[in-house]
């Protein structure tokens, strides 16, 4: 869990006029960008007068990829496009700020089932909504993860896509999911709430 004197919280409780959509990690195909890439094309289908911005931190895994995903990304017409690269940890949550959603729609691998990913706890902690693939991990670990967010079918992009256009929608759902995921992390998600526990356990080894 997250140290919440490392965010820089900024509340945020309405979409403005643009929607500002984040991706965060390793720009790969395993960790999704394919899928974040297929849902915003849908949502500009869907809603072609919607103002979208894409603000993508991290990093190619190879120079390959990057001049594929450059080019797709281009290929999103209409929607304004932010490369941050990998930032340093004490400069990541001030990055996270101009977000309206974070996503991570990465593969059902194995390995990616069982792992549970500790950015969903950052995100909590900036009080945002959540959009990420439905991982056995998260379903055991983030029982009420449906206060401030949705899993899904990574691949589903018709539904990811509408679950975004509900949030536009809906201005009371979206301030219910974003004062929800920051008071879990008050409340739960937040390492002061396990380190009095897990400190002496591992001290416990020595």
């Amino acid at each position: 869990y997250v140290d919440l004197k490392y965010i820089a919280y900024k509340e945020k409780i309405t979409i403005n006029n643009t929607l500002c959509l984040c991706y965060s990690g390793r720009i790969s195909a395993e960790k999704g960008i394919d899928n974040f890439i297929a849902v915003v094309g849908v949502i500009k289908k869907l809603k072609p007068e919607l103002k979208i911005k894409l603000k993508i931190i991290g990093w190619f895994y190879n120079k390959q990829d990057q001049n594929r995903y450059n080019e797709q990304l281009k290929r999103l017409e209409g929607v304004e496009i932010e490369f941050l690269g990998r930032k340093d940890f004490k400069d990541l949550s001030l990055s996270l700020q101009e977000a309206d959603i974070f996503f991570d729609l990465r593969e059902l691998t194995f390995e990616n089932n069982y792992s549970l990913p500790i950015k969903l706890f950052y995100y909590a902690a900036c009080g945002r909504p959540v959009i990420y693939s439905d991982i056995k991990a998260i379903r055991k670990s983030v029982a009420d993860i449906n206060q401030f967010g949705f899993l899904v079918t990574p691949s589903d992009e018709e539904k990811i896509a509408q679950l975004v256009i509900d949030y536009v929608s809906s201005p009371v759902l979206y301030k219910q999911h974003c004062l929800a995921a920051r008071k879990l992390a008050e409340q739960k998600y937040n390492w002061q709430a396990i380190d009095t526990h897990l400190v002496p356990f591992v001290n416990s080894f020595h």
